[in-house]
């Protein structure tokens, strides 16, 4: 066979090849050859055929014994499709798009699921932490009324030395109690403020005035900058006397030094700000977010004694929110700790 009628032969092939493959929805560009068992004999090849590009054994076809009688040998026809990935890609195009989606879907559901996981074995775990320390705290003023009135019972003469101690504690457990159904209450949106015109420093000056027995015991400094100029608001006096009390209260126990506390007023653009700064032992950035969700206690192995039940701050908000305020919190470890109160002006 001479190269023309090879060339003519292969020709014939390929078109015959080509028409097929249009047939089955191919339309790819692809090259030939023909060649023994070995793949090492090359008995024809296509127009487009590169020994170094070429895959042998991708796809071929024994073409039987009557080529086997001509040829003397047996003969397989190999088909190559130049740039298959990419064939393939634009084939599967429709179906590219809809798996990027899904695929981005899985992932997101994933990371969703080890979110709220890890925000369910957070909260079980603040909900555990609550309930231990809550039973801890009330066993104390129950064990002590119990032991008051087994001694009265036991010396009825004595009611009067230990009357005094069993209405301390009566009242301690009252306080925890209205704690907690108080906070209930503002979350289901129950309990309605008593809102009246107020000058917010004089507020403040009466609720420092109510820790002077405790400044005193720790030799504590509070410090007043009003800078606020006709600081009247519409406030819930109790409510928000007691949001006070609360970063001062916290202000003075969780301190490792001397405390000293700043607290400050100015009014800007129709917003009035208190600022509760105070030099304690901080609070971790990590935990910062986490502060004002009820009965979260930063962990601090040194003022674990100190530790309420994770209410206050929740307070704070809920006290802050209900006056269509904000509450931020501003901390470094170590250094200082401030809470910013922002109040809009009537």
């Amino acid at each position: 066979m001479n190269d023309s009628t090879k060339v003519n032969l292969m020709k014939q092939l390929e078109t015959m090849l080509a028409k097929r493959l249009l047939e089955y929805g191919v339309a790819a560009d692809f090259s030939l050859a023909i060649t023994d068992v070995s793949s090492m004999w090359i008995l024809l090849q296509g127009t487009a055929f590169e020994a170094s590009n070429f895959r042998f054994d991708a796809f071929r076809i024994y073409l039987g014994n009557t080529v086997k009688k001509q040829s003397g040998r047996e003969c397989y026809l190999h088909l190559h499709i130049n740039h298959l990935f990419a064939f393939l890609l634009r084939q599967l195009y429709y179906l590219l798009f809809p798996s990027l989606l899904f695929l981005l879907f899985l992932v997101a559901s994933f990371l969703l699921l080890l979110r709220s996981l890890n925000q369910w074995q957070r909260l079980d775990r603040i909900k555990n932490d609550f309930i231990n320390h809550l039973t801890h705290e009330l066993k104390n003023p129950v064990f002590a009324i119990s032991m008051s009135s087994n001694l009265i019972k036991q010396q009825p003469t004595q009611w009067a030395t230990y009357l005094p101690f069993i209405e301390k504690e009566t009242q301690k457990l009252k306080t925890y109690i209205d704690k907690v159904l108080e906070l209930a209450s503002f979350e289901r949106g129950q309990h309605q403020l008593r809102q009246e015109q107020i000058d917010v420093q004089e507020l403040i000056e009466e609720v420092v005035a109510a820790f002077q027995l405790q400044v005193a015991a720790t030799s504590a400094k509070i410090y007043l900058d009003f800078q606020a100029f006709s600081p009247q608001l519409l406030l819930d006096r109790l409510h928000f006397a007691n949001s006070l009390s609360n970063l001062i209260d916290n202000s003075l126990k969780y301190n490792d030094k001397i405390p000293v506390i700043t607290i400050s007023t100015r009014a800007e653009r129709n917003i009035f700000y208190i600022q509760v700064k105070d030099n304690g032992i901080g609070i971790p950035k990590p935990e910062q977010k986490y502060i004002f969700d009820k009965f979260y206690r930063v962990k601090n192995k040194n003022h674990a004694a100190k530790y309420g039940f994770g209410l206050g701050l929740s307070y704070v908000q809920q006290i802050v929110q209900a006056h269509r305020g904000r509450v931020k919190v501003e901390s470094e470890l170590g250094q200082y700790t401030i809470f910013t109160i922002q109040l809009p002006i009537e």
